[in-house]
C-alpha cells in the first residue's frame, strides 16, 4: 500500500511539474508575443512619423516651387511693364 501511495505521489508530482513547465512555456510565449507586438507598434509609429515628415517635405517643396514660379511670373510681368513704359516714353519723346 505504501508503495502504491509513493507511486501515486510521484506521478502527481511529475504531472504537477509537467503542468508547471507547460505554464512557464506558455507565459514565456505570451511575453514574447507581447514584446513582438510592442516592437511592431513602435515600428508602425516610426513609419507613420516618417511618412508625415515625407508628406510635409513634399508639401513644402510644392509651396516653394509655387512661390518660385509666382516670383518668376511677377518679375517677368514687371519687366514687360517696364519695357512697355520705356517704349511708350521713347515714342512720346
Amino acid at each position: 500500500v505504501c508503495m502504491y501511495v509513493c507511486v501515486y505521489l510521484f506521478v502527481c508530482m511529475f504531472v504537477c511539474m509537467y503542468v508547471c513547465v507547460y505554464l512557464f512555456v506558455c507565459m514565456y510565449v505570451y511575453i514574447c508575443l507581447y514584446v513582438c507586438l510592442f516592437v511592431c507598434m513602435y515600428v508602425y509609429i516610426c513609419l507613420y512619423v516618417c511618412m508625415c515628415i515625407f508628406v510635409c517635405m513634399y508639401v513644402c517643396m510644392y509651396v516653394y516651387i509655387c512661390l518660385y514660379v509666382c516670383l518668376f511670373v511677377c518679375m517677368f510681368v514687371c519687366m514687360y511693364v517696364y519695357i512697355c513704359l520705356y517704349v511708350c516714353l521713347s515714342v512720346c519723346i
